[in-house]
């Protein structure tokens, strides 16, 4: 048998060749049958689109070269594994800043709870802080800037800044999840600024901050006056100087800074300078001597000298012979002796008690109050702010009592206390001798920045302003 080709030459095959050849193509036939119905389908380019993308690829836009890819049957996202795994870290990891303000009875780790933290975080962070910072600084209103990440839905601490007076103090995460915490100092630039008020019946807290004073400049000009006077009186004058401070970098403003309060009460003028050394730093008076503290619950004698004739405690009564409790103690003095307020306060009662005679009650905040009877006068009126060493009466023997003498008694949160174990003759506490000459100096720098008072004859003043 002959087979006749197109190309110029004659193939001459064998019948038995002709079978083999027939049993081999139909059994490449079977194979090729299985192998399309039984095979999952995957997509295919197709030839003639590939050359035609390869030979127009540089006119291609991005998005007519990702349309060139075909579409798979089991819907499989064909996008570019780089653009899928940018997008998963945009949805998975967010950078966040959150401004935390610290209120009533907040911690910094409540706080950092409360925004969604986990304990651990918290812990480690807190932790590195308290090494070089006393958290327990922070003031009602302060701000806490905190910097997360956001992963997989859940917060991640990544650093913690606080702005404490000229410091910036903060805490970073590293990547072990340990915290590191740094001291930064601020530089800063302070203006000087003057503030005067006239008090009325909102308070002189409240008349400050309404002439421009910062909040704290105003509290603690009025706590550290209070130690003198009553600053409360309506008409009184009141002067503050303090610094205001800025941070040089942004020009924010961090805070302000007491330095110098002055008052002009019932003709008289009162003046208190923040002044700071090496070997002092407090309140001090023009005198030189150092403004009491206000938490000192010690009291100054009420008379010159003190000498007790009848203790605190169960005695016999010597006008009745009744065995009764002594609630305070008496003390020996002439008729007439100068009686003192044993600490600055206000007088509660200043009038007549049964068997007390002419009586007198000061209340010194803190829950301590003290009482004085049997006073042959009485110098002081209900409501009258006085200094500790105010003289307050005179001894007498009103009342039920045998002679003139004077009771005294302490009160201490409603219970009447041994008077004795809470007396202490004032000591007049004066500035170091070494720091004197600076305070001078330091006098002199604030009397040309201040406004001043002009006290006029009697108990009117007016307030002098500087051209």
């Amino acid at each position: 048998m002959q087979i006749r080709c197109t190309a110029p030459y004659i193939l001459t095959v064998k019948k038995s060749q002709i079978a083999s050849v027939c049993l081999f193509a139909f059994a490449l036939a079977i194979s090729v049958t299985e192998y399309v119905m039984f095979t999952p389908r995957v997509g295919i380019r197709n030839t003639q689109a590939i050359d035609d993308a390869a030979s127009n690829n540089e006119n291609d836009t991005e998005d007519d070269r990702n349309n060139d890819v075909d579409t798979f049957s089991d819907n499989t996202n064909t996008q570019p594994a780089s653009t899928a795994e940018q997008q998963s870290r945009t949805v998975e990891e967010q950078d966040d800043v959150v401004t935390l303000t610290v209120q009533s009875g907040d911690t910094v780790s409540s706080m950092l709870i409360n925004v969604g933290f986990n304990n651990n975080d918290v812990f480690n962070c807190v932790e590195a802080l308290t090494k070089i910072f006393n958290l327990r600084v922070l003031r009602i209103g302060q701000q806490i800037t905190v910097y997360k990440n956001i992963k997989n839905g859940e917060n991640i601490l990544k650093k913690l800044e606080i702005v404490n007076n000229h410091q910036v103090v903060t805490a970073v995460r590293e990547k072990n999840g340990q915290f590191i915490a740094k001291k930064e100092e601020i530089p800063v630039t302070k203006i000087l600024r003057s503030v005067s008020a006239t008090i009325d019946n909102a308070g002189p807290v409240a008349n400050l901050v309404a002439c421009g004073a910062a909040n704290n400049v105003a509290r603690n000009a009025v706590c550290v006056m209070s130690r003198l006077v009553d600053i409360n009186a309506v008409g009184a004058c009141i002067e503050v100087l303090c610094y205001d401070i800025y941070s040089q970098k942004d020009n924010k403003y961090l805070r302000s800074e007491l330095v110098y309060v002055a008052a002009l009460v019932n003709g008289k003028i009162y003046k208190i300078y923040k002044f700071d050394d090496k070997n002092f730093t407090g309140y001090v008076q023009s005198n030189g001597v150092v403004v009491p503290n206000k938490s000192n619950t010690n009291l100054r004698s009420p008379l010159s000298k003190m000498s007790v004739s009848s203790p605190f405690g169960v005695r016999v009564h010597p006008v009745t012979g009744v065995v009764k409790r002594h609630d305070g103690v008496d003390l020996r003095a002439s008729y007439g002796t100068c009686v003192y307020a044993a600490a600055s306060g206000r007088v509660v009662v200043a009038g007549w008690r049964p068997f007390y005679g002419k009586y007198i009650l000061i209340d010194h905040g803190g829950g301590i109050k003290t009482a004085y009877a049997h006073l042959s006068s009485i110098d002081v009126r209900t409501g009258q702010f006085v200094q500790s060493g105010y003289p307050i009466g005179k001894v007498g023997s009103t009342g039920r009592t045998t002679g003139p003498h004077l009771h005294y008694e302490v009160i201490k949160c409603g219970v009447r206390v041994n008077p004795m174990k809470h007396v202490k003759i004032d000591v007049v506490k004066k500035i170091p001798a070494s720091s004197a000459a600076n305070f001078e100096k330091f006098k002199r720098s604030i009397g040309v920045q201040v406004v001043g008072f002009t006290p006029s004859e009697g108990k009117q003043a007016t307030v002098r302003t500087y051209s």
